[in-house]
């Protein structure tokens, strides 16, 4: 087995959260994704000990992680704008 499977398999994963989040979001609702915080810095930390041929392995699928990321932050900053102009009289 590849050493760096179970860090693809983590990426995918969290991506995969990030894009339910962005569904409930879509929904109306804000989830807290708060927990996503460890996992990723464990993701982090196991891709800055792996060799240089098993980082590059990861580099796409982080790449699409940190886009995803990106998305459900505007999601969410448009999410609350759209509350607080719910809130104005």
């Amino acid at each position: 087995m590849n050493a760096v499977a179970p860090l693809l398999e983590e990426l995918n994963a969290i991506t995969g959260y990030l894009n339910a989040a962005r569904s409930i979001i879509h929904d109306g609702t804000m989830p807290d994704i708060t927990a996503l915080e460890p996992r990723i810095a464990e993701v982090c930390h196991g891709i800055q000990a792996a060799e240089f041929d098993e980082q590059s392995q990861c580099l796409p699928l982080l790449a699409t992680l940190l886009k995803t990321l990106d998305e459900c932050e505007r999601d969410m900053r448009a999410w609350r704008a759209g509350q607080e102009k719910a809130k104005t009289p």
